[in-house]
């Protein structure tokens, strides 16, 4: 008779039925046992073009298949320097430790997790689809001449030598007021590659042109 030194929940059976077992300095193990399956967990791979936004302490949503609609809360522990797997692979990626509550044992060993880290936070900003920023300005100027409307491009800027103005991420956009195209520029903090949070240049009540349609000029904004 095997009896557990611990009591828990055996995570793994590493042995079968006729299989031979040693007691010698390199004993056979025969099961993985758990002591709670409360605090669990995941081992992230994390490709190489973001490895440098995940550290150690940030927030981490996981989901898995079997629980698609629940968002299981983690945080990072650890994200390893050198990376895992074939170094020459075309795809190198990195491994990164969570640390996940798992209160009502809904997570179970072996199970593969999807990953949201959360690299940035910026609460009530004003969000901009990242497609306003591709307007084709002849398009654009084509319709405003069609519907008679008015059409008013920045002056063309000389470049600044200001470090401070460097170092901010500005872009130029469209908005649409009073029968007029202005080009705007305003100043960006971060985004999920889809929106930009926009931190000066625009407010919530401004009309931003985020497509024109070139076959109709009556149907340009959406």
């Amino acid at each position: 008779i095997l009896r557990s030194p611990i009591d828990g929940i055996v995570v793994a059976i590493n042995i079968a039925k006729g299989e031979p077992i040693t007691t010698e300095l390199q004993a056979t193990v025969l099961f993985e046992i758990a002591p709670s399956l409360s605090n669990m967990q995941a081992y992230l791979e994390i490709d190489e073009s973001d490895v440098t936004l995940a550290h150690p302490g940030q927030k981490i949503e996981i989901t898995v298949d079997s629980q698609q609609s629940r968002i299981f809360n983690g945080q990072m522990r650890s994200v390893s320097y050198s990376p895992s797997g074939k170094v020459k692979s075309a795809n190198i990626k990195y491994e990164g430790i969570v640390d996940i509550l798992n209160g009502h044992d809904l997570l179970r060993p072996g199970m593969t997790a999807h990953a949201s880290i959360v690299v940035g936070c910026a609460e009530n900003a004003i969000a901009i689809l990242n497609q306003a920023f591709f307007i084709n300005r002849k398009a654009l100027e084509d319709v405003a001449k069609k519907l008679n409307y008015s059409f008013k491009p920045l002056p063309t800027k000389k470049a600044s030598n200001d470090d401070s103005a460097a170092e901010k991420s500005c872009k130029t956009l469209w908005i649409y007021e009073n029968n007029c195209f202005i080009e705007r520029e305003v100043e960006l903090g971060i985004t999920d590659d889809t929106h930009y949070a926009v931190i000066k240049g625009l407010s919530s009540q401004d009309n931003v042109v985020v497509d024109v349609d070139e076959l109709n000029a009556l149907d340009e904004i959406y």
